[in-house]
This record gives structure tokens, C-alpha cells and sequence, in this order.
């Protein structure tokens, strides 16, 4: 919470908050949890998006956490199609959006 309210005092438009699960591109990130999410996303005014290992599998779980967005990476360009794997990540992550 203290990093993110300083972020956005130093003029961040928006935050990456995660991760959110583990992540196959960044092995050492520290996950947080759902709570700690709502908590970061609940104390700036900017938007919170998730990010961290967030495939198709487990991207409607994010709902109802505060999140303006999820940020993907694996999801999309891991995939054998990477332009139906991104539309179908876009029109899930529409229903995580709070």
C-alpha cells in the first residue's frame, strides 16, 4: 500500500500490481494475495491492473478484486495462435473488471 500511494503521488497513471499467481516469466516474484490486491487497488485513486501468471484458466478468479485490467504475457504469446489467444484473453478480461 505505501508503494503504491507513492506511486501515484509521483505521478504513476496506473499500477501493475501483482503477482497475482506465479509466473513462468518472473520466477522470483513475491506473490501477493486476493486481499492484498482489493488492499493495493482500495488505497490510490488510479486504476490497479493484475499481473503475474494470469492465463485462461485462472483469470476469472481476479473478479471482484478491484482490478481495472489484467496484464498478460505467457497467456498470449505462448500460445500456438496468438491472435485468438489475445482476443480470447481481452474478452475475459472484461469479465474480471470491477
Amino acid at each position: 500500500v505505501e508503494q503504491a500511494r507513492l506511486a501515484e503521488q509521483s505521478g504513476a497513471d496506473y499500477l501493475g500490481v501483482g503477482a497475482v499467481f506465479p509466473s513462468p516469466t518472473k520466477t522470483d516474484a513475491i506473490r501477493i494475495t486476493a486481499e492484498q490486491f482489493r488492499e493495493i487497488a482500495g488505497s490510490v485513486q488510479i486504476p490497479a491492473v493484475a499481473i503475474g501468471g494470469i492465463s485462461r484458466e485462472n483469470i476469472s478468479t481476479l473478479h471482484g478484486i478491484g482490478a481495472a485490467g489484467a496484464a498478460v504475457v505467457s497467456a498470449v504469446f505462448g500460445a500456438a495462435d496468438i491472435e485468438q489467444a489475445a482476443a480470447e484473453m481481452k474478452g475475459l478480461a472484461g469479465g474480471i473488471v470491477s
